[in-house]
């Protein structure tokens, strides 16, 4: 009978204590994102810290470095408490995009870096409006919302500094054909009519800031087709155009 109320009693015990709010998938969703994208920042700025030629892009890739590393460490120290599991290295997408800013240099490395920077942190400051906003779980919209002015402000210095870098120039640079003509059509340039084919992780929204960083307006009836180019209608100085973005980020005209 002893054995039978102790027993009923550590029931009862247990069962008061509440037990932990289980995080919602899209709570999950922004953590996962945070933290891939935490990694890709360090990564990115640490590779421009070494190939960059212009001293605002260096000073740039210090403050990603310094700012996603503190973010990291917060996360990753919140992500025990909410016993999350969080990547503590580069997915394919991010690895991918490390590996083509690698194969750059010079002019046409600071143009893409800065550029890939702007898209990047559109998407980032997004992200962190919506789970500072409307998230569920208390500590990871304190963490969006202690980070969104950092992040806001990064997006603001990777605007002054893209258009601050300089025009690319292969032969200076030593970079190949194809790495010049797809920095050059980044930034607005027609080279080609002829985008790049493959899978293209550009969102509709990521594409039309593409366009609008090369100067486009009013940019319109943005479609992927099945060979993951965006095509879309757009105006340019007065000039109406049929644009594309391909899966590079490239920019260009149908003629």
């Amino acid at each position: 009978m002893r054995n039978f109320v102790s027993t009923v009693a550590v029931v009862a015990l247990v069962g008061a204590v509440p037990a932990l709010a289980a995080v919602s998938d899209a709570d999950k969703t922004f953590a996962t994102e945070a933290a891939n994208g935490g990694l890709a920042e360090v990564q990115m700025g640490q590779l421009a810290l070494q190939k960059a030629l212009s001293p605002q892009v260096k000073e740039f890739a210090q403050r990603m470095v310094t700012d996603h590393t503190q973010a990291n460490q917060d996360l990753m120290q919140l992500s025990k408490s909410e016993n999350l599991n969080l990547p503590t290295q580069l997915d394919t997408k991010h690895k991918s995009e490390v590996d083509r800013l690698s194969a750059m240099s010079g002019n046409a490395f600071d143009a893409a870096y800065m550029q890939h920077m702007v898209q990047d942190h559109r998407q980032t400051v997004a992200d962190f409006q919506k789970q500072a906003q409307n998230g569920s779980d208390p500590a990871l919209k304190a963490f969006a919302q202690k980070y969104l002015p950092i992040v806001q402000q990064h997006l603001q210095m990777s605007q002054a500094s893209s258009a601050g870098a300089g025009p690319t120039n292969p032969q200076a640079t030593g970079t190949t054909d194809k790495d010049s003509n797809a920095a050059v059509q980044s930034r607005g340039g027609n080279d080609t009519d002829v985008p790049a084919r493959g899978a293209n992780s550009f969102t509709e929204g990521q594409a039309k800031g593409r366009l609008e960083d090369r100067g486009y307006t009013n940019v319109t009836e943005l479609k992927k087709d099945d060979d993951g180019v965006w095509h879309g209608q757009a105006q340019k100085a007065g000039a109406s155009a049929r644009v594309w973005v391909d899966y590079k980020g490239n920019v260009g005209e149908q003629r």
